[in-house]
């Protein structure tokens, strides 16, 4: 029995002592050691086996879906394991391996790593399941002020469990998306002095170079790509390096050099390919193969094509011809159907307008009501403390702050964030920041309705709340179906043509 045990742990280090660098035999120890765990039932080397399994397909095949595969089965095995602290370091895995794939399903693991991590004072959980947190909040949720919430626990936690290149580049990335870019340039600028120090550098680079690119200053971004680019290099960091040649190849063509541009596009094109579409590879030989039999077939019947030439040159101009007129009638009909549409979503607003002034005249003429009811009965608490919620909204038009936070109004009206938000949830079918964002857009749809004020589309979005404008024309067309600009054109030119008939 012991030998058998000394035996499983030993293919489990030499597991661990390959895996460091690509090498076929990785999965066969380990997997001679997963045969010994199972026949054991031994769950913690079971969890340590499948969580290096996961680390290993991820980062040295760069297979992620593989390598969260691995990742379930270690989090089934780690809820069995008397080891009760790899449930929580599989967990937090799972969520980082989301993060690197942009995949949101993240969410809800990074947050159990927080919960669990606050709740044993685990500065290393709290910091990883914080960072994931802001990132998928600000990224993938579009909620900056969540994020921010998030990250700011993340740098709270200190010493030597931040990487804080990483952490600081997230914290400025956000800062910028809030609006605050003399505090987020500041943060570029320390994430960037971290370089070198910690093993998640790139990011520094890379979010920095985005950032100056982003507002204008092309040149020192460009000369901070490639410095993250000579950086990565060195390290060769895959993942990462795509990216970067995505970013350069944008700056440089911002730049006026569009032939380093096209270099840097064609090593994004292949980093890519490689990293994601491995599975590819065959496809791409067979064409490579089918291309160059072609080639001889064609040097072969050259002169015959030489003759044809010119005859396919008429050709290619006539279909050419044929192929615009086609395309801009097929966009002059696009655009017309377009403007008909957008026309129609304006009628259908300003008859939703005026339904909704009629309703209000005769809401305040009672002495209550409520906007949604959509939870039972039973339930009078939550209707009660939402009818108190819509009725701040209403009265006080609070949802106008920028800082406005779940926390905040659940101070105000003296409960709890968690009963609040499942109050909002259930009465109106909506969470916390679409409701605060359905209030807002509510409120531009009347006053963009009016054809007397002429307020900025940039001053209405940060009266009404929203970070930045941009924020503002986003949430209002994925709610509208149009832009705001596009919105109060089109309405004005409806109360002119009413105007002219009349």
């Amino acid at each position: 029995m012991g030998d058998d045990k000394a035996r499983l742990y030993g293919l489990i280090y030499t597991g661990h002592v390959l895996a460091r660098e690509v090498n076929d035999s990785v999965k066969l120890y380990y997997g001679r050691a997963r045969d010994l765990a199972l026949a054991a039932k031994d769950y913690r080397a079971l969890t340590a086996i499948d969580n290096a399994l996961a680390i290993y397909t991820s980062e040295m095949e760069m297979n992620y879906l593989g390598g969260l595969s691995y990742f379930m089965e270690a989090l089934k095995y780690a809820e069995l394991s008397p080891d009760k602290q790899a449930y929580p370091v599989v967990l937090n895995n799972i969520a980082m391996a989301h993060y690197l794939r942009n995949d949101p399903n993240g969410l809800k693991y990074s947050l159990q790593v927080v919960d669990i991590g606050t709740a044993n004072g685990d500065p290393l959980l709290l910091y990883s399941g914080s960072f994931v947190t802001a990132y998928m909040y600000y990224y993938l949720q579009g909620d900056p002020a969540t994020a921010l919430r998030y990250i700011e626990t993340a740098l709270a936690v200190g010493g030597n469990y931040i990487e804080y290149a990483e952490a600081y580049s997230l914290y400025a990335n956000i800062l910028a998306g809030l609006g605050r870019k003399s505090e987020a340039e500041r943060y570029y600028k320390r994430a960037v002095a971290h370089v070198g120090s910690e093993k998640s550098n790139t990011l520094a680079y890379l979010n920095y170079g985005s950032y100056l690119m982003a507002n204008g200053s092309v040149g020192r971004a460009t000369s901070v790509l490639e410095k993250g680019l000579e950086f990565v290099n060195k390290r060769n960091n895959a993942f990462y390096r795509y990216q970067l040649y995505e970013k350069l190849s944008e700056a440089y063509e911002l730049a006026g050099r569009p032939q380093r541009a096209l270099d840097y596009y064609k090593k994004y094109h292949a980093e890519f390919d490689s990293i994601f579409n491995i599975g590819r590879e065959r496809a791409i030989n067979e064409l490579r193969v089918q291309y160059e039999s072609e080639k001889q077939e064609k040097e072969l019947r050259g002169k015959e094509l030489d003759l044809l030439r010119e005859r396919q040159k008429l050709n290619i101009t006539i279909f050419t011809v044929a192929v615009l007129v086609g395309l801009l009638a097929a966009l002059f009909i696009a655009y017309r159907r377009k403007n008909q549409r957008y026309r129609q979503i304006v009628r259908q607003q300003h008859e939703l307008i005026q339904k909704e002034k009629t309703i209000k005249e005769l809401y305040s003429q009672s002495e209550g009501g409520r906007k949604y009811t959509v939870s039972s009965l039973s339930d009078e608490k939550g209707q009660a403390l939402f009818s108190e919620f819509e009725k701040l909204m209403r009265t006080e038009k609070i949802y106008r702050r920028s800082d406005i936070t779940v926390d905040k109004i659940a101070d105000r009206l003296e409960t709890n964030r968690t009963y609040l938000s499942r109050a909002i949830n259930e009465n109106s079918g909506m969470s916390f920041s679409q409701y605060i964002n359905s209030c807002r857009i509510d409120e531009a749809r009347h006053i963009l309705s009016e054809t007397d004020n002429d307020i900025q589309i940039k001053a209405l979005a940060y009266e009404l709340g929203f970070a930045t404008p941009e924020t503002f024309s986003a949430t209002f067309k994925r709610s509208i179906g149009m832009l705001p600009t596009k919105f109060r054109k089109e309405m004005r030119r409806m109360y002119n043509d009413a105007q002219e008939t009349n």
